[in-house]
């Protein structure tokens, strides 16, 4: 027996630019209050997070639907011989599939 029905076939990209309103759709679940609606602040942060270096957001999606998503922030260091340290921010996933591994396929 799968231990997560359907994860398989959940497939990890990066987002592209059309996925602004998928990806706030997806925020919105997480606060009520969120705006769906394109605002002029949401296309300025998304302007200033597709300039941002080392910035990568991710989506997860089945047959087109998106399930969730997750911002990774590659940030510069000094420790370990200058290697850079990783943030991982912003992840959600669709109420209706919380709980089946969603989240969990991003870090594998």
């Amino acid at each position: 027996m799968q231990e997560n029905p359907g994860v398989d076939d959940v497939k990890i990209r990066e987002a592209c630019q059309d996925d602004l309103p998928a990806l706030l759709g997806l925020y919105r679940q997480l606060r009520t209050r969120h705006p769906l609606d394109l605002k002029p602040a949401h296309m300025r942060a998304w302007k200033a997070m597709w300039a941002q270096p080392g910035l990568t957001l991710l989506l997860a999606e089945t047959g087109g639907r998106p399930l969730g998503t997750l911002t990774l922030a590659l940030i510069p260091g000094l420790t370990y011989e200058g290697r850079p340290s990783g943030v991982i921010e912003s992840v959600g996933t669709e109420a209706a599939v919380r709980g089946q591994g969603v989240g969990r396929r991003f870090l594998t």
